[in-house]
């Protein structure tokens, strides 16, 4: 794919890759990028493919930024961490926090902007149906349904004219 970025875009965001192709396995690192930038691009076409019309052209920034850490993500774990005594918290935090945004654009918690700032419109948002009862709960779940009892005394209030 590489719709939305490309493997020197994250290796020039993430220094501890091998920076220039005289340096020891930067060739190696660099196909290994591209590879995860298919992955990274996959998982956010999945998230956003419902909401927005994918690939993105032109590619929103904040998509191209997901992108790139999504894939530095998977880069490192794949490089770095396979054999998980190498993990940091940052590195999990890049997965983390895309996923984090992801959910939100997939919920309409966030919309996504293009480079002049404007929300990129949805697709079939003319046909997108909004409930009204989205905040509603039914009486019933005031208490749970065992603790439901008719009291003893409700006949003889009835025959007597008691009921309130």
């Amino acid at each position: 794919m590489g719709n939305y970025t490309t493997n020197t875009s994250v290796i020039l965001e993430f220094p501890i890759f091998p920076q220039t192709s005289t340096v020891s396995r930067y060739t190696e690192t660099s196909l290994l990028i591209t590879e995860k930038i298919d992955r990274a691009e996959s998982i956010i076409n999945g998230y956003l493919g419902r909401r927005y019309t994918v690939p993105f052209s032109p590619v929103p920034p904040v998509v191209e930024t997901m992108s790139i850490n999504l894939a530095a993500h998977y880069t490192f774990v794949a490089k770095f961490s396979s054999d998980s005594h190498n993990t940091n918290d940052w590195v999990t935090d890049l997965k983390v926090d895309v996923m984090t945004q992801l959910e939100d654009y997939r919920d309409r918690k966030m919309d996504i902007v293009n480079t002049d700032g404007a929300v990129l419109p949805e697709k079939n948002a003319d046909s997108r149906v909004v409930s009204n009862t989205q905040s509603y709960y039914p009486t019933p779940d005031l208490d749970t349904v065992t603790s439901w009892e008719i009291d003893p005394d409700r006949l003889d209030d009835i025959k007597s004219g008691r009921d309130n």
